[in-house]
C-alpha cells in the first residue's frame, strides 16, 4: 500500500526504512531529508542498502548448473499456475523426485491435483 499511495495521491509520500539496533537517529533523519525518493531503504550494521534491480544473461546452458537429486524432495510453493507447473513439468522429467504444494485456497489445491494429475499421465 505505501508504494502506490504516491501514485493515487500527490500530497502524500511514504517510505519503507528497516532498520536494525545500530542505527543511530541522525541516518534516519538524513534518511528523510534526501532529494532522491528511494521508497526501500535498509540499515544493517551501520551500512545502508537500496532495492536494485539489474539485466542477467543466462547462458544456454543454464540447466547443467541444477543439480536435481533422485528421490529429492522438492517444494513448489504456489504450483498452480502456469509457472509452477512447468518446473514441476521439469522436475518430474528430469529425475524420479517427491514434490509438495503449498496453497492458499481450496480451489487452487483442486485446480493442481488436476493438473498434477495430468502431467502424471502425459509422462507415462
Amino acid at each position: 500500500m505505501g508504494r502506490v499511495i504516491g501514485q493515487e495521491y500527490d500530497n502524500i509520500r511514504c517510505r519503507c526504512i528497516d532498520i536494525d539496533k545500530t542505527v543511530d537517529i541522525d541516518s534516519i533523519f538524513s534518511e528523510l531529508g534526501q532529494k532522491k525518493f528511494i521508497f526501500n531503504v535498509s540499515y544493517r550494521n551501520g551500512e545502508r542498502y537500496i532495492q536494485s534491480l539489474q539485466r542477467e544473461t543466462l547462458d544456454s546452458n543454464g540447466r547443467d548448473k541444477i543439480q536435481i537429486r533422485e528421490k529429492g524432495v522438492y517444494i513448489v510453493a504456489g504450483g498452480s499456475g502456469g509457472i509452477g507447473l512447468e518446473i514441476c513439468r521439469y522436475l518430474a522429467a528430469e529425475k524420479k523426485v517427491s514434490m509438495t504444494f503449498r496453497f492458499c485456497n481450496f480451489i487452487a489445491f483442486k485446480f493442481c491435483c488436476f493438473m498434477a494429475k495430468k502431467l502424471f499421465l502425459s509422462l507415462k
